[in-house]
């Protein structure tokens, strides 16, 4: 399951950060009223963007969706998503097998570019998913824009 979305790191009114968070879609309050006013979904702009989107937070992704991931391998294809692993225990406790996410800021070409060559080095060439990970991290490196990498392999659970 791939989220290719804006990925932010999260701060409270206060300064705190709160962790990392998927920016799933551009809305306003309305459609997500209930959601928005109880705190599971934040309100903010990407960086450079002039429009709002909902942002899932770990607590969302760790209590909000109605199935679990059934050990699903994640990759959140975002800026910061893995910055501080609380993105990685939200998605395991959910049920995930594997997860990849991000640490620090990455270009859209990047992130096109690790999306394309890892799934393909998984199922088309059918390698193991680290040695995967392994050789499309070594072949692309980090982001050359920002300088952001995917955080080595969170392993499948058992």
């Amino acid at each position: 399951m791939v989220f290719r979305v804006y990925g932010r790191r999260i701060r409270q009114p206060i300064g705190l950060f709160i962790g990392g968070g998927l920016f799933i879609e551009k809305c306003g309050p309305g459609p997500h009223r209930d959601e928005v006013e109880s705190g599971y979904l934040l309100l903010r702009r990407p960086f450079l963007l002039n429009e709002t989107y909902c942002v899932a937070p770990l607590y969302y992704i760790s209590e909000k969706p109605h199935e679990t991931f059934k050990r699903a391998l994640i990759i959140a294809a975002s800026c910061f998503t893995d910055d501080d692993n609380v993105m990685t225990s939200a998605f395991f406790e959910r049920g995930a097998g594997a997860y990849i996410g991000f640490r620090g800021e990455i270009s859209p070409d990047y992130s096109n570019a690790f999306t394309i060559k890892f799934p393909r080095k998984l199922y088309s060439e059918k390698l193991p998913i680290q040695e995967a990970f392994d050789e499309a991290l070594k072949e692309l490196g980090s982001d050359p824009h920002y300088g952001g990498f995917p955080n080595p392999l969170s392993p499948p659970r058992s």
